[in-house]
């Protein structure tokens, strides 16, 4: 068994989170290292793309975590009512404190 401690890294499709984890794989053994992304259906299409691109530059594969069972959209989870309107999403009031 391998005695080393296991370093968990989100990488969330954004240029930050690109960054970070390059940076991490850097500072530990990559053997170490484990990377995944939690796919939800409301992202931008262009985010599986960048993801492979990344994936290429970390030179390691990045787990893609699905919800089988609810799905991966957080409408259907009813996490979000609507991304825009008149009248602001009742998260993003809640998140704003109003």
């Amino acid at each position: 068994m391998n005695d080393l401690p296991r370093i968990v890294c989100h990488f969330s499709c954004g240029a930050a989170s690109a960054v970070a984890t390059k940076l991490i794989l850097a500072e530990y053994d990559p053997a170490q290292v484990v990377i995944f992304n939690a796919f939800i259906q409301e992202e931008h299409a262009d985010n599986r793309r960048f993801l492979a691109d990344c994936e290429k530059w970390f030179k390691h594969p990045v787990t893609v975590l699905r919800d089988e069972k609810y799905g991966a959209s957080l409408r259907s989870l009813g996490l979000i009512e609507y991304q825009s309107g008149r009248l602001r999403a009742r998260d993003l009031l809640f998140l704003e404190g109003k």
